[in-house]
């Protein structure tokens, strides 16, 4: 439910701040994804694109947000 609440503030409110949230909440879900493969030992297929999609869902709304607040170009 997390996923789609921010995901849904993103579309409404249309701030950067809320582009950042939902970048950091999904970089945070890629760090624990990684300890949980340390930890658990479940690297197979599945849990390594589920961590590029993952990936890739933190990559596109900080770097929006980096770009709407200026810190870097386009």
């Amino acid at each position: 439910g997390m996923w789609v609440g921010l995901g849904i503030a993103c579309i409404l409110l249309a701030q950067p701040f809320t582009y950042f949230a939902l970048g950091m909440a999904f970089l945070f879900a890629v760090v624990g994804r990684l300890i949980s493969f340390v930890a658990d030992r479940t690297f197979n297929i599945h849990c390594v694109v589920a961590t590029v999609f993952e990936a890739l869902s933190a990559y596109f709304p900080l770097r929006f947000a980096a770009q709407a607040l200026g810190l870097i170009g386009e």
